[in-house]
């Protein structure tokens, strides 16, 4: 096709970056029967994987020596593991020590409160990726890995993009015996590679987690939305650790039931009521800067656990000062998280985590930028909620409360199965990081229970880095290049309108000519001031030759003196492809020409509502070309008692859109850029190029017969590529 030739192609429409929620397989395997009813679970720390799962892989063996608690020896060991993260961390030349510990310490938060079957692994942010940990399951390595994160140190110079392909094999390797698996990247600033990496081929299931004040967030954010993963931002090391563990209980399926802190009394206790009810599978409570003696957990029967003494279906285990407590089949009811003999008024941070059977889904997804709004969506397969809220963190630190009401059948974030939930909030926002939690809050008694999800949504600045008037993300979603201005007068669907018109002002589809659907084009819908978005002004709904089809071969009568049209000819090159043309041309009704191509010039001047008599159409061609034409026609038309041209684009716009309604899937229209001229190229090679009042175009006509000596008539491609730069150029 020409298009490959000469054509500065315009970047597809790009798909929708639209969030949907689906019930994947391993929440169906592992929480529902066929019918989508919650399944009882075995008592485990993690879900067993499902049979058609577990029958895709290689028969798991324990290995030697490993520590198999009670309460997962008849769920799958440690080689078959439930989630792959591998962890890009920007532990980099340059990156202060502050900045590097922190990153540290989320990242060792997350090895300890990571189930046993999850295998992380851990790579530098630089050219070669340093590995720092190798993907190891937490039950059989944590110290290990732990000790080599903290001791690393900082080194080689930022690539994060390559470090993003590194991960994406270590996460492929470790998802073939995973049911989960993601990349998360901890990052302070981008680098060149990141904006090379938004241009090409982005990574999959890259979430994002930036921190300090400073840190380059739009870049790191990008990543994360074409990544199809979440994003956050911390500034404090407290909220770095919170971000991080947000991701991890995306991948790990696990819901936040409650977070906050305790606050010891006078004799050094406190007491926090859990809410455990049906369909909970799995709970881990962690909390920090407390001995392990010092806490207890308290189930809904009244017995009380600690460290020391645990049951098959409570664990509970120390790493340093960190305690955590897994509960597998949880006795419905209230539980108490308990602590003693500490320090009083010592605020002690907790975070509950729970396993659901299916997993709660939230997302939130932003309209465009900060000007508009956001939609949050919420997913509970379970019971039915009783109430689902949002909170809202905004980077200014207010928060701001809504309710989910249910959400529509059509256009949900949330879909498939369950309890759906959606809610829509109008902008305009403020520009940054926010911080959302949905929770959902169900039952009575002892089935009462409460489930979260947290994640971060980054809302774009409504900036135009380039100033052709589309806004940065507009740009970015319509697979345009915010830092090239250019790109705002290119016109991909040939209705006459630009990039930035479309993009910018009007709100029309600039990868479709007519965006009502109402049969007319949208650029002479705007000049004749009807509504481009409404299919009911269209004027057009139909073939525009209606009447056209009634004109028959024997009223065509061309005659050999019928008056001529000079200043049309001049237009036309003299000489071409190193032929020299001969030209002609007829002014009046388009009845002087022969049947074809009179028949196309009557249908042209029927659907421009022209004046058959003003018809002037110029023809040129060499005599080795075999009736292959350029041709120029102008149609003028009666206004006000005034014959007026009619703009070429319109007589362009009805030759490609109008005669046939529908026959554009088959010509195919490509807009192409050749000498500062913007014209259109059809699947045959047939070039349209409209300029003012005259449209030029390549047409063969087989006019008379040809026996011998024709010669070979150039390609369509190669005619419109010598042809376009020698037409006359656009006017302002």
């Amino acid at each position: 096709m020409l298009v490959h030739n000469v054509a500065t192609r315009v970047p597809a429409a790009p798909r929708i970056l639209v969030v949907v929620f689906v019930a994947t397989l391993a929440i169906l395997a592992v929480g529902c029967d066929r019918s989508g009813t919650p399944l009882a679970t075995p008592s485990a720390s993690r879900p067993s994987a499902s049979a058609g799962v577990a029958a895709t892989q290689p028969p798991p063996t324990t290995p030697p020596g490993a520590d198999v608690p009670a309460w997962q020896a008849d769920v799958v060991p440690y080689t078959e593991n439930w989630a792959t993260i591998i962890v890009v961390v920007d532990l980099v030349d340059g990156v202060d020590a502050t900045t590097a510990q922190a990153i540290r310490e989320a990242v060792i938060d997350l090895m300890v409160s990571a189930t046993d079957g999850t295998e992380i692994g851990v790579l530098r942010a630089s050219q070669n990726a340093d590995t720092i940990v190798e993907p190891v399951a937490m039950g059989s390595g944590r110290r290990d890995a732990i000790e080599r994160v903290w001791s690393a140190p900082a080194s080689g110079a930022r690539n994060i993009a390559a470090a993003l392909r590194r991960a994406a094999q270590l996460e492929e390797r470790g998802g073939a015996i995973s049911i989960r698996r993601g990349i998360l990247l901890i990052a302070s600033d981008a680098d060149d590679s990141v904006s090379r990496s938004l241009r090409g081929d982005s990574v999959d299931d890259v979430n994002v987690v930036t921190y300090g004040r400073d840190a380059d967030e739009t870049p790191l954010a990008s990543l994360a939305v074409f990544g199809g993963g979440s994003y956050g931002h911390a500034v404090e090391p407290a909220d770095l650790t919170r971000r991080v563990a947000d991701v991890r209980r995306a991948l790990e399926q696990q819901a936040l039931v409650s977070t906050g802190v305790l606050v010891p009394d006078a004799t050094g206790s406190a007491n926090l009521p859990i809410g455990i009810g049906d369909g909970q599978v799995f709970a881990r409570f962690t909390t920090y800067g407390i001995a392990s003696s010092a806490m207890t957990i308290t189930n809904a029967d009244g017995q009380q656990f600690t460290v020391e003494q645990g049951s098959e279906d409570v664990r509970v285990s120390a790493f340093g000062d960190r305690v955590s407590v897994g509960v597998g089949a949880a006795s419905a009811g209230e539980w108490q998280l308990g602590v003693h003999d500490a320090a009083p008024g010592r605020a002690i941070a907790y975070d509950v985590e729970t396993f659901f059977s299916p997993f709660p889904e939230a997302r939130a997804e932003a309209d465009l930028d900060a000007t508009e709004g956001l939609t949050i969506g919420f997913m509970d397969g379970g019971p039915r909620p009783a109430t689902v809220t949002a909170s809202l963190l905004a980077p200014d630190g207010s928060e701001r409360a809504v309710e989910l009401g249910d959400a529509p059948e059509e256009n949900a974030l949330v879909c498939c199965i369950g309890n759906r939930y959606e809610r829509h909030l109008p902008g305009p926002f403020e520009a940054g990081s926010y911080l959302i939690t949905v929770r959902s809050v169900g039952g009575e008694g002892a089935t009462r229970y409460e489930r979260a999800v947290r994640f971060g949504l980054y809302m774009w600045p409504a900036v135009d880095s380039d100033g052709d008037g589309i806004r940065d993300q507009v740009e970015i979603r319509n697979g345009l290049d915010p830092e090239d201005p250019a790109d705002g007068a290119l016109d991909a669907d040939g209705d006459g309108l630009s990039m930035s018109r479309e993009l910018g002002d009007l709100g029309t589809d600039p990868f479709d000519y007519d965006t009502d659907d109402g049969g007319e084009g949208d650029g002479t819908e705007i000049a004749a001031d009807r509504d481009p978005l409404s299919a009911a002004d269209d004027e057009m709904a139909a073939s525009c030759a209606a009447g056209a089809e009634n004109i028959g071969s024997d009223q065509f009568r061309p005659q050999a003196n019928a008056p001529r049209a000079p200043e049309l000819e001049a237009l036309l090159p003299d000489r071409l492809l190193g032929e020299r043309l001969a030209k002609t041309s007829i002014t009046g009704t388009p009845l002087l020409h022969p049947y074809w191509p009179g028949s196309l010039w009557y249908a042209l001047v029927t659907c421009t509502g022209g004046f058959e008599p003003a018809l002037q159409v110029a023809y040129a061609s060499a005599t080795t070309w075999n009736g292959r034409y350029v041709v120029a026609i102008r149609i003028e038309r009666s206004v006000a008692g005034a014959l007026k041209p009619v703009p070429a684009q319109e007589v362009a716009d009805a030759f490609v859109r109008r005669l046939m309604p529908g026959s554009v899937d088959d010509l195919r229209p490509q807009p192409i850029e050749l000498a500062d001229r913007s014209a259109i190229i059809l699947e045959s090679g047939m070039l349209l190029y409209p300029n003012d009042d005259v449209l030029f175009l390549t047409l063969d006509l087989n006019v008379g017969d040809c026996w011998q000596d024709c010669g070979e008539p150039p390609t369509m491609e190669a005619l419109a590529t010598a042809l376009l730069p020698e037409l006359p150029a656009p006017t302002d």
